[in-house]
């Protein structure tokens, strides 16, 4: 939440982010994989405005926006079970519309997301 001229409280939160793609990649060693992720992505986020002074009402939505994300990652094989992972993934939004009687906001966001992992094979 931020504060505007100290009267106002203005959130926004990013909640939850689902997608489904696929993965490629190719063997680049022996107990490395490089690869690449494309796939659609849906967020939805909150918007919460109160403003102390009662200049305009205060104002609480939901929204949902749909995008398409694009990922590359390194996973490397630790031994037989286990292994890790770095990956970058960008997502490219459509807009996100929150509107009141008093006031409209269009937010154009983009996602950038870096992921680490360590998992096992069973």
């Amino acid at each position: 939440c931020n504060s505007i001229d100290e009267v106002e409280e203005l959130c926004l939160e990013a909640r939850q982010n689902i997608y489904l793609g696929v993965r490629g990649g190719m063997v680049v060693a022996p107990s490395t994989l490089i690869y690449g992720k494309f796939g659609y992505s849906n967020g939805d986020a909150d918007l919460d405005l109160d403003d102390a002074q009662d200049i305009i009402d205060d104002f609480s939505d939901s929204g949902s926006r749909d995008g398409w994300h694009f990922g590359v990652g390194v996973e490397q094989n630790f031994g037989p079970m286990f292994y890790g992972k770095l990956e970058y993934v960008y997502t490219i939004y459509s807009d996100l519309d929150f509107a009141s009687p008093d006031a409209a906001l269009v937010i154009d966001g983009n996602r950038s997301q870096v992921m680490a992992g360590l998992g096992l094979r069973f």
